[in-house]
């Protein structure tokens, strides 16, 4: 059986094998058994007329007197002119003769009354039976007749007997041919159930493989062209549905890589987790403000991974809700942040995605939200402070005070003086509003650094000289050195640090300008003082606008605070960068860098 269930060819085979055997057997046992019958009617027909015609040769009156010796030799003569046995029967049952036995024998026979065929006879009917014969040791067929007297007495019963063995000679020759045939029928089958079997298995292996194929994941193939049949259609219905496969599993890709980039490029940070808050899905901004990786929180609670109770009870809540819940929240770690979440509940199915967390990071909103707030408050502050001067000593004027031409000069001096004020102000306002803006044209070209730097620290001379602060500058080599900017530009950003030096540098100082080349063609211009120096905690602050680190001192030195921020800005309009570095006590050094260019 392991053979057969092995191979599909064999199985056709085999199948066809079992039919044809079977209906062999059931025609061959049918036709068997009805030529049987035929042929014994036929017996059983031709016994019955020699029985009557022997029945007629014998005399009644010898039945009558049951002279078994006469009787005997009789049916000896007549036995010996037929293949057939002869028996005469009183109707007692006691065997007056018999064709096939001795004197001897016949007087040692029994009675014969209880047998069938005697008992249909002695009965008026002729009696037919078959059984197996002890004293001949084969099957015979019994046909016995009334043997009656002219008022119809029935004086005994003759009995004719024929062996079947000739009976199964004529059905053996017949069944012969039978089995030769269905010999031949049967090697005919397994020739054309093998056929068969093995172009039908041959079909159904391609589909196979083309099926596996399909399970994993290759589409591409085609089952080939099969015969206009049912595995044919089949066939065709393989490669239709691999065909409408590819063509939805394309459409699935094509649509989760859509969004998937969109995922991935969004700015908010996108969480998806399902009922019990287990993370089913992150993208890389909500990594990056987190400070996790998906791989390493893939399946884990959210209270766990980003460890804060605030977003977990919101999405708790949105799930059990399914609500949309919005909110604000300062998220301390990894770094200080300010979150905007939305917090979505969609579904209460396990193993699905139940709730989303869509988390902005709006900490530089709110910074600049302080820092408008910061700067409208200075700019009112800044201001307020001269125009109130400028009222009051208008006030002083209208009074008395204005017929005194000694006070009035004073107080338009004065008044002069934060005039000017106001309009350094306003004007340094104008020009931050268009650098930020982006309004501003830059003309690079490449600008002797040398020359410039000479030229900006030439104009604070007197200054430098009045409060005894010593200006230096050094230069890397002894060629000129050219940079890519905008020449005016360029003075504004080393006029402004050099003015800060000097301003707020120590009597006795000194102010010193350095050049350095660095790496991919930058140069480095830093100037550097002897003042004060700034705290640590001020220099990230240093080039906000109005931010000051001594506010009274810088408005009496006649400082707008905006000094450091329209550096800033010009400096990355160039495409370099400025910093800071300061020693409290010991003096402070303002760094930019340039683009390094060939002179034209």
């Amino acid at each position: 059986m392991k053979f057969i269930a092995g191979n599909f060819g064999r199985k056709i085979t085999f199948s066809y094998l079992v039919i044809f055997v079977t209906a062999f057997v059931a025609v061959a046992f049918y036709a068997s058994r009805t030529l049987q019958n035929e042929r014994l009617s036929e017996v059983s027909r031709s016994l019955t007329t020699q029985a009557l015609l022997i029945g007629r040769t014998l005399p009644p009156g010898l039945i009558q007197s049951k002279n078994r010796s006469e009787i005997h030799k009789m049916v000896k003569s007549l036995g010996e002119a037929t293949e057939a046995r002869i028996t005469v029967i009183a109707p007692e049952g006691l065997v007056l003769g018999d064709s096939k036995r001795s004197w001897k024998e016949l007087l040692e026979m029994d009675n014969h009354a209880g047998r069938p065929e005697i008992r249909a006879a002695l009965e008026g009917k002729t009696g037919s039976s078959i059984r197996y014969s002890n004293t001949l040791k084969t099957e015979m067929l019994y046909v016995a007749i009334p043997i009656h007297e002219r008022d119809g007495e029935v004086l005994g019963v003759l009995r004719v007997a024929f062996m079947l063995t000739a009976v199964d000679q004529v059905l053996l020759s017949i069944r012969r041919p039978i089995f030769v045939g269905a010999s031949i029928g049967i090697l005919f089958s397994v020739v054309l159930g093998f056929w068969l079997g093995r172009s039908i298995a041959k079909r159904v292996r391609a589909m196979k493989k083309a099926a596996v194929r399909y399970a994993t994941g290759d589409l591409t193939r085609k089952i080939p062209a099969q015969p206009d049949d049912e595995l044919g259609a089949l066939g065709e219905t393989m490669n239709q549905m691999a065909k409408t496969l590819a063509d939805r599993i394309g459409e699935i890709k094509e649509e989760r890589n859509r969004f998937s980039s969109v995922l991935d490029n969004m700015a908010e940070g996108v969480i998806a987790v399902d009922c019990e808050k287990r993370i089913l899905m992150i993208n890389p901004s909500a990594e990056a403000m987190f400070d996790i990786r998906k791989e390493s929180v893939f399946g884990k609670g959210m209270i766990e991974t980003v460890r804060s109770k605030a977003l977990d009870d919101m999405l708790a809540q949105a799930i059990q809700k399914q609500c949309l819940i919005t909110g604000e929240l300062e998220l301390p770690r990894p770094v200080a942040r300010v979150l905007r979440v939305n917090a979505v509940g969609i579904s209460k199915c396990r193993d699905t995605i139940c709730g989303i967390l869509v988390v902005s990071d709006i900490s530089e909103l709110r910074r600049l939200e302080r820092s408008r707030q910061e700067f409208v408050a200075n700019v009112s502050h800044e201001l307020k402070t001269p125009l109130t001067s400028v009222r009051g000593f208008i006030e002083i004027l209208q009074g008395d005070a204005g017929t005194d031409e000694a006070r009035r000069g004073v107080f338009l001096k004065m008044m002069e003086k934060d005039s000017d004020r106001l309009t350094r102000l306003i004007d340094d306002l104008l020009e931050l509003s268009k650098i930020e803006s982006g309004e501003l044209s830059l003309k690079l070209t490449p600008v002797n650094l040398e020359q410039e730097l000479s030229e900006a620290m030439s104009l604070f001379g007197a200054r430098a000289a009045e409060r005894k602060i010593a200006l230096e500058h050094h230069m890397p080599q002894r060629r000129p050195l050219y940079v890519l900017a905008d020449r005016d530009r360029l003075r504004q950003i080393l006029i402004n640090l050099i003015d800060n030096a000097v301003k707020f540098n120590r009597d006795g100082g000194r102010v010193a300008a350095g050049v350095k080349e660095t790496e991919n063609d930058q140069v480095r211009v830093s100037i550097e003082d002897t003042g004060q120096g700034i705290p640590a905690e001020s220099i990230p602050r240093i080039f906000e606008r109005f931010y000051r680190v001594d506010k009274a001192r810088s408005r009496e030195l006649g400082g707008t605070g905006l000094g450091l921020s329209i550096v800033k800005h010009l400096v990355e309009a160039h495409g370099g960068t400025v910093s800071c570095k300061s020693v409290p006590q010991s003096g402070s050094t303002f760094s930019f860098t340039l683009r390094k260019a060939n002179p034209s």
